[in-house]
């Protein structure tokens, strides 16, 4: 979802606003009035620096050196390999427990029985 920097007209303040395509220009009100949109530049990611991979590729046979972000992905993807931080979470079985209703009577029976 995009993130946009709005600014109050009448005090100045800023904010960061998270807004879909389609609710593109329905700003946040500060004293009564609209914000606006303040233009900024865009933010800009360079590439991975290469690195020596510690592990063994299956293809190769050797551990790469990797020179981008796209070959790491492969290079994971290729090898079965999950970055930290990415790993799905597993799904949980539910654990079956037996019902104890029928323990419970019987040891309820006994205790009347005794007295």
């Amino acid at each position: 979802m995009p993130t946009y920097t709005v600014e109050c007209p009448t005090c100045g303040d800023t904010r960061e606003v998270f807004r879909t395509l389609e609710g593109h220009g329905k700003w946040p009100l500060c004293h009564d009035q609209m914000m606006r949109q303040v233009v900024k530049a865009p933010q800009i990611v360079s590439d991975i620096k290469p690195y020596q991979a510690m592990g063994v590729d299956v293809a190769t046979g050797k551990a790469p050196v990797i020179r981008s972000r796209r070959e790491h992905q492969e290079y994971l993807r290729r090898n079965n390999y999950i970055e930290v931080g990415n790993e799905k979470p597993r799904s949980r079985k539910p654990v079956e427990i037996d019902d104890p209703r029928p323990d419970l009577a019987r040891t309820i029976e006994q205790l009347r029985s005794k007295h």
